[in-house]
């Protein structure tokens, strides 16, 4: 009785092991199972999300280009938009995404090997459902139907037995789009790609596509001056040789509606180019344009059109020399110089802007620029007339320009030119009248008598003197005329006359004062 018992403890403890590794192997095999089967729901998911996407989009480039004339509208493409969301999401929801969060049932999986192996006949599913209750199965039945089990899965292929050729048939399928879709890529006039932009974003601007294409358009809208010209250009494809490229615009008043513009080929790529407007006057007011060729309208673009920076010349202030006697003045409203060499004039001018800086071109050729006092929307500069040094007769600058730049950095680019005239100051003339000899021997204690007429042909006289020099050292003659400031000049000719004594003058024999 005691070997009895010692005899089933040892054929127990043999068959445990056995178990152990039938167990292992029916759970690897069903491990594998249940991830192919995740793998086959996963990307069979993806796949047909892929294909039905990009039939979708092949659909919807149709509709673009050829079924509603001009493109669908804002209205069709935010309805395409809501549709592909709205089904591409619940198919991810009820399809791709349980696919990725949840794992296999080992039940399914179980279920997936014996579909392809009907000898199992419900053994596999039998074990796995038994083996959560085996205290209420007898050992040898559960130890018999685990053997089984594991016997039958031993011999299965796994890769076999999930339904990988749906996944490769899918596969096809999207590959055949795909063609489908690149083919229609290639021999169509329209992209599909941009209608698949208008479709995924239906808030962006873009336009519908066409057989040509209008890019590049410049300047687009644009900010230009009261009386300049716009040159628009852009690039256009896909024309035909009989197709005009023409510039549509329209004024901002009604005044001018879609009027055309035949734009010229620039010789340059695909660039054309044209000016608007058309005429000699230039930009008067803010226009609207766009360009069109065959079957592509762009969008609209707008000019708006400002007054230019502009600065007159308010007043000049002209300050004469003292010794011409005139009274100081201002000319108001007059920008054109006219005065005597040596007076200085001060230029006012007013801007219709803000001033930034402003400046006086003197000659109008950029080189000689007088920067200006600047005080909000005034600014004034000084500067001395004088004549060339290489030519007395003419001006030093015959002409000046005001420029200035405004607080956006806008400059005036027609600045008026004015003209400056200096008067040449005519030199007094003087005659020595006595002694009439060349050179006089006077005594010491003598005296001669110098007598002299002058006269000045413009301006009058104030100071007339005789200078005499011994060596280097001014001999004190007192002058023949001498005007103070307060009175007037002599006018016409005057004679003065001097006593020259050499002994008050003291001076010594043998000098000769000249």
């Amino acid at each position: 009785m005691a070997s009895g018992t010692a005899l089933g403890g040892e054929n127990t403890n043999a068959v445990l092991p056995a178990a152990l590794q039938t167990d292992a192997l029916i759970e690897q095999r069903v491990g594998q199972a249940r991830r192919q089967v995740k793998w086959v729901d996963l990307l069979g998911g993806l796949l047909t999300l892929s294909v039905g996407l990009l039939a979708y989009m092949l659909a919807a480039a149709v509709l673009d280009h050829w079924v509603v004339p001009g493109g669908l509208s804002a209205l069709g493409r935010l309805t395409l938009f809501v549709v592909l969301v709205g089904a591409g999401g619940y198919y991810c929801w009820r399809r791709v995404w349980p696919a990725i969060r949840y794992s296999i049932n080992p039940i399914y999986a179980a279920q997936t090997i014996e579909r392809s192996r009907p000898t199992i006949k419900n053994t596999l599913i039998n074990f796995l459902l038994l083996r959560k209750r085996r205290e209420e199965v007898s050992p040898v039945v559960f130890q018999a139907l685990q053997q089984r089990a594991a016997a039958e899965v031993s011999q299965v292929q796994i890769e076999s037995v999930v339904d990988w050729p749906r996944v490769v048939r899918l596969g096809y399928i999207l590959a055949g789009v795909l063609a489908a879709f690149c083919l229609y890529l290639i021999i169509s006039p329209k992209s599909p790609l941009v209608s698949a932009a208008r479709v995924l974003l239906p808030w962006a601007d873009i336009q519908a596509p066409t057989r040509v294409s209008i890019a590049e358009v410049q300047p687009g809208d644009a900010v230009r001056f009261h009386g300049e010209f716009l040159s628009v250009s852009a690039a256009v494809r896909g024309n035909r040789e009989d197709e005009p490229v023409l510039l549509v615009f329209s004024t901002a008043d009604g005044q001018v509606i879609d009027q055309t513009i035949p734009m010229k080929y620039t010789g340059q790529g695909d660039s054309y180019a044209a000016t608007l407007p058309p005429g000699s006057l230039g930009l008067q007011q803010n226009y609207i344009y766009r360009i069109t060729c065959g079957d592509c309208i762009t969008r609209d673009f707008r000019v708006e059109v400002q007054i230019p920076p502009a600065i007159v010349v308010e007043a000049i202030d002209y300050h004469y020399p003292p010794y011409t006697g005139l009274a100081d003045r201002t000319v108001y409203r007059q920008g054109d110089i006219r005065a005597i060499e040596g007076t200085e004039v001060t230029v006012h001018a007013t801007a219709n802007q803000e001033i930034l800086r402003a400046e006086i071109d003197l000659g109008c050729d950029g080189r000689h620029n007088l920067p200006m006092q600047v005080k909000s929307t005034q600014a004034s500069g000084r500067f001395t007339l004088r004549l060339s040094k290489d030519d007395p007769l003419r001006p030093e600058f015959d002409a000046y320009q005001v420029r200035f730049t405004d607080r956006n950095r806008n400059s005036n680019r027609w600045p008026s030119r004015h003209a400056i005239e200096v008067v040449p100051d005519l030199s007094p003339e003087v005659e020595l009248l006595e002694p009439t000899q060349p050179e006089v021997i006077v005594p010491l204690d003598g005296r001669v008598a110098i007598r002299a007429v002058a006269r000045d042909p413009d301006f009058g006289l104030r100071r007339v003197l005789v200078r005499a020099l011994r060596g280097e050292t001014e001999l004190a003659l007192e002058p023949l005329l001498d005007k103070p400031a307060g009175q007037p000049a002599h006018q016409g000719d005057f004679q003065g006359q001097l006593v020259f004594e050499p002994q008050k003058l003291k001076l010594k024999p043998g000098n000769r004062p000249d």
